[in-house]
């Protein structure tokens, strides 16, 4: 389960712009599954594209309170995190 309290949203158009590109991502494996000749190959090319478009979906889906939402206007470079744990 995520914690809200360390959900960091930038902005509402980059949300649009990850939808966007995710739907092409899954358009391009869909289309690819109609063109190669191995069966099992295009099985797995349908499979990834009906996971991103759930991907898609999810996020579609995302609604939070405004009040829920931390806006962080810095680059992504300088939002990295270290998540794993510090070895002495």
């Amino acid at each position: 389960m995520v914690n809200t309290d360390d959900l960091v949203v930038s902005t509402d158009a980059e949300r649009l712009q990850w939808i966007t590109i995710l739907c092409k991502c899954s358009d391009y494996h869909y289309d690819m599954s109609g063109v190669v000749d191995d069966e099992e190959v295009a099985q797995i090319h349908r499979g990834w594209a009906a996971a991103i478009r759930d991907a898609v979906l999810l996020i579609e889906m995302w609604a939070l309170e405004e009040s829920e939402v931390k806006v962080d206007p810095r680059p992504p470079s300088e939002r990295a995190t270290n998540v794993t744990e510090e070895e002495e």
